[in-house]
């Protein structure tokens, strides 16, 4: 699996990001994502703990994904829920709408069916 939308976790950004001017909005997104200060530190630190969480748990269990085990993928769901919800709060420089889409991407990519990431 390619992992190009979590920097701070695999330290890998998209091709795109390295286009975008520093002064955009999804320059300054990007530029938070590398180098986040203040409440960017914790939004991106959750950000990536479920995603690295996703990812780790495939390695962990071969061939299985988080979002087919009935008991952790329903917390990995509601932990999803609170972490689009602080979205609504103070982020710095991080672009929310491009995060909550990141996370119904990354729930589609665990093995969440499309119904289960629409509703986070």
């Amino acid at each position: 699996m390619k992992v190009w939308y979590i920097p701070a976790v695999y330290n890998a950004m998209s091709p795109e990001a390295e286009q975008v001017s520093t002064t955009s909005r999804l320059g300054r997104h990007y530029l938070a994502l590398q180098n986040p200060r203040g409440i960017e530190r914790a939004i991106a630190a959750l950000r990536d703990g479920l995603v690295a969480y996703g990812v780790h748990y495939g390695e962990h269990f071969e061939d299985c994904e988080v979002g087919r085990d009935s008991f952790l993928g329903k917390a990995w769901l509601d932990l999803a829920r609170a972490y689009l919800a602080l979205l609504n709060g103070p982020t710095g420089r991080l672009d929310c709408g491009s995060l909550d889409g990141e996370v119904r991407h990354w729930a589609r990519k665990f093995g969440f069916t499309d119904e289960e990431a629409d509703q986070l």
